[in-house]
């Protein structure tokens, strides 16, 4: 079993998502680490009788079936004008082992462009034109792994861009569907979106200073400002607050 898909358990649970994808799930050593104990707390919050992993494990199940779930972390890096990624999994929680397994040839990966970049074998992203072209790793229907999108150009070596997510909030922090937002990043061509259910629009920017302009009929329209991303994160955030009318 994979756990990568949101769980709606309770308020305790939902908010415990809430904090880790407003802290930038993309980072992903930090994210696996919250994942972690996030699997231990959990039983604890669902009254869980057993939340011991003391039980002795057979055959990789305690004595109620209780089983490890498994944790999938991808990594890309550029080669020449190319990307090679790989993928491991291992076990976390109940009767869990220590083993690190390298599960790159059996990952399907996916390209958002195949005609600018396609995988030729597993892990090996193939640049054909210029464009850009976001990564997915697959196992079992489940996607996994760090927000890997590229700018990139036969001859030239990809650059990485950052996952830049804005928030649009009224003053009472309520979240704000149907939004209109722009984003002039330092570098590179503006871009327009709308927010979603949630408030929340989701853009790919070059690894700059951004300047945010949010708009919505009722509201005055705002603009702010966010920094370059940390480099270890390659994500970016930033939440507008609009003041109603």
């Amino acid at each position: 079993m994979m756990m990568f898909n949101r769980l709606s358990w309770s308020p305790q649970v939902d908010d415990l998502f809430e904090q880790a994808i407003n802290d930038n799930a993309g980072r992903q050593q930090q994210f696996t680490g919250w994942l972690e104990r996030f699997i231990l707390n959990l039983c604890c919050l669902l009254g869980v009788a057993a939340c011991s992993p003391t039980d002795p494990c057979i055959n990789g199940r305690d004595g109620i079936g209780r089983g490890p779930i498994q944790i999938l972390t991808a990594s890309c890096t550029p080669t020449g004008s190319d990307v090679q990624c790989s993928a491991t999994a291992r076990e976390a929680g109940y009767c869990a082992t220590s083993i690190l397994k390298d599960i790159t040839s059996i990952t399907d990966w996916i390209s958002s462009a195949p005609a600018v970049a396609t995988f030729t074998t597993p892990g090996l992203l193939k640049v054909l034109a210029p464009g850009e072209v976001s990564i997915t790793a697959r196992q079992h229907f489940e996607t996994f792994g760090g927000d890997y999108d590229y700018t990139v150009a036969p001859g030239t070596s990809p650059e990485r861009m950052s996952h830049l997510a804005v928030i649009a909030s009224d003053t009472t922090d309520k979240r704000l569907p149907g939004a209109n937002i722009t984003v002039f990043p330092d570098r590179g061509p503006s871009q327009t979106g709308v927010s979603n259910s949630s408030g929340v629009a989701q853009f790919w920017v070059f690894p700059t200073a951004v300047r945010v302009a949010v708009s919505l009929n009722g509201y005055a329209t705002l603009e702010a400002g966010t920094s370059p991303p940390n480099p270890a994160s390659w994500t970016q955030s930033i939440i507008v607050k609009l003041s109603a009318l």
